[in-house]
């Protein structure tokens, strides 16, 4: 579970669409679980190709089809039971669900 305080409602402004580019394609920060997730949401594709790149670790390539709210992780073909499941993954969140990075960088495929 992701804790947001109540009643706001989750904006991308500390998007930084300047960040250091990755394999030669530009990148998104984000830096909270709900930025993301409203990207994902708000995506005009049916499906995206995108790598995740944590501030520790490598990165991973995930498929996110927007018609279903679905995200597959493309190493393995694991379908993430929620949403909240896949932010909480990608944001490393501790048992309670509080984001254990700054932020994480996405890269998306072309297709």
């Amino acid at each position: 579970m992701i804790n947001k305080p109540e009643n706001t409602t989750p904006t991308i402004t500390n998007q930084d669409k300047s960040c250091p580019s990755r394999d030669g394609q530009p990148c998104t920060r984000f830096h909270t679980p709900d930025e993301l997730r409203e990207y994902l949401e708000h995506a005009d594709q049916q499906e995206i190709v995108f790598r995740a790149y944590p501030i520790a670790g490598e990165p991973e390539t995930f498929r996110y089809l927007n018609h279903e709210q679905t995200v597959v992780r493309s190493k393995d073909g694991r379908t993430f039971d929620s949403m909240e499941d896949f932010l909480c993954y990608t944001f490393q969140c501790d048992p309670e669900g509080y984001s254990g990075t700054e932020y994480v960088d996405v890269v998306e495929d072309e297709k």
